[in-house]
């Protein structure tokens, strides 16, 4: 075994030592602080280029490994060995979420090569980056669970509180985590200069969805356990938010551990200098609320699926959330309103969206009397599912707007049927298909995240026809109720017509 380590490090060694023409003629030893590009931060691809860092991360990291196959390894960690052949400041241990050193940049004068002020700098962003986001998360766990009360009296009404529906969460929950991992990518990219620049644009949104690719693993490596989804709201908040501020700990631990893999992980995140630009365009000033924007946006529908509310003299019972879709637009579509939504709130669960108009909101019978039977379905607004609850500022700032297009872009993604899947690398952002730059780039928008039923009129009409006869002097029949309101959703040929489909 020992041969086989040393004939692996003399590999190695043979491979530092002799440094390819194609990667120019900058020997990163041989620069000066004062040379062209190095402090020219407006050009994060050229400075790096000009200290030569890509070839002097790889001799580095291979000095790394070199060392940790040899029979006394260094015990200091990866970011530590690193720091130390670029003679920089001592315990820049990076896999350490509260670690000080590694989160104060260094000036090219502190080491001995421009080389390792960029590569070293690069660790710095990368930390400070995802501190950011673990504090943010901390704060919106915290707020969370104090509006966990409130959140189940506004949304989730029941006569017996039943709150088993939160098993149901760990089913979305690493959609939860991986659209905020790409969120938070998405706003320390956002006007980058290797993401604007079509000659590094490929580059960075590779290396930017590789990133985001790890927040949708380790969601899966850390989902929690029913035993810890308790019937306590609160509590279950809180275990789950722990979940999610735990796999940033893992990011940082798995990012800088010195493994194999890592090191190229990390290699593709430094590169061209990529990580540099993090920091300095980073405003998660936001964060806070956006991590619970997509956690109640999960959270709503199971939340609706199990409330009972008693309206007026209709019956109670499980609620199923849905989406009326009318095939005009907001302004001509007015006068249908009467015979399918409940017109005192009509405007109040109104969405304009693609020139047609949507309702959301739940279907119930609607009575007459109790000697005649029930009439028709009509769509009532869900408990707290109106624009003044909703209002895009409480609540993580969630929106019946942004239920309406996830809902409905998914529903076109699927040839305008319900139950679209969305995939975990999703960078489509509308639902004609068109890619984006980076996966779930539209955040909860993004189609298919969330997914309530979509339904016309004529379902409607189809649905309160079969069922009239069944149902008596205002009471519904609950099992009949899960047939209800949508099934597929697929449209007739004069529904896709009036809708404008092809």
């Amino acid at each position: 075994m020992k041969s086989n380590f040393a004939q692996l490090a003399f590999g190695l060694l043979t491979t530092v030592s002799a440094r390819p023409q194609d990667l120019g003629p900058v020997d990163p030893e041989s620069v000066q602080c004062s040379a062209e590009y190095i402090n020219d931060a407006e050009h994060p691809d050229l400075r790096w280029d000009a200290a030569g860092a890509g070839w002097a991360y790889k001799v580095a990291s291979a000095r790394w490994t070199i060392d940790q196959l040899s029979d006394t390894p260094s015990s200091l960690s990866f970011t530590e060995f690193i720091g130390n052949l670029f003679n920089s400041k001592d315990l820049l241990v990076c896999t350490n979420m509260a670690d000080g050193p590694c989160q104060d940049t260094m000036t090219c004068d502190d080491v001995n090569q421009p080389a390792g002020f960029l590569i070293l700098n690069s660790f710095v962003s990368l930390h400070v980056f995802r501190r950011t986001v673990y504090d943010s998360l901390q704060g919106a766990m915290n707020q969370m669970q104090n509006s966990m009360g409130l959140f189940q009296d506004i949304f989730s009404p029941a006569d017996t509180p039943d709150s088993s529906w939160l098993n149901d969460v760990l089913t979305v929950f690493q959609f939860v985590v991986g659209i905020g991992s790409a969120y938070s990518w998405n706003i320390a990219l956002k006007g980058s200069k290797l993401i604007t620049n079509s000659n590094t644009y490929a580059f960075a949104q590779e290396s930017a969805n590789a990133a985001i690719g790890l927040g949708f693993t380790w969601a899966k490596t850390h989902l929690p356990t029913a035993s810890e989804i308790q019937n306590d709201l609160t509590n279950s908040m809180g275990n789950l938010f722990q979940v999610w501020i735990e796999s940033e700990l893992e990011f940082l631990k798995t990012l800088f551990s010195g493994a194999s893999d890592s090191i190229l992980t990390l290699e593709s995140l430094i590169d061209k200098g990529l990580a540099l630009e993090i920091t300095r365009n980073l405003d998660l000033g936001g964060f806070v609320n956006v991590a619970q924007k997509i956690m109640y946006a999960k959270l709503l529908p199971l939340a609706w699926k199990t409330s009972s509310v008693k309206i007026k003299d209709l019956p109670s019972g499980p609620m199923h959330p849905m989406i009326l879709m009318l095939p005009d637009d907001c302004d001509s579509s007015n006068g249908e309103l009467t015979s399918y939504v409940d017109n005192e709130k009509a405007e109040n669960m109104k969405v304009c969206h693609d020139k047609h108009t949507f309702f959301v909101g739940f279907p119930t019978w609607k009575g007459v009397s109790k000697s005649d039977h029930i009439s028709r379905l009509v769509v009532w607004a869900l408990p707290g599912g109106e624009h003044d609850v909703l209002n895009g500022a409480d609540w993580g700032g969630l929106t019946l707007d942004d239920i309406v297009i996830s809902s409905y872009e998914g529903y076109r993604l699927n040839d305008y049927k319900n139950g679209y899947s969305i995939p975990e690398n999703s960078q489509i952002v509308d639902g004609t298909g068109s890619q984006g730059s980076l996966i779930m780039e539209m955040g909860i928008q993004t189609p298919g995240f969330m997914s309530l039923p979509i339904c016309t009129p004529q379902k409607l009409e189809r649905v309160s026809s079969k069922w009239n006869a069944n149902v008596i002097n205002g009471h519904a029949i609950d099992d009949l109720l899960e047939q209800i309101p949508c099934g597929d959703g697929a449209l007739t040929p004069e529904e896709m017509a009036a809708f404008g489909f092809s």
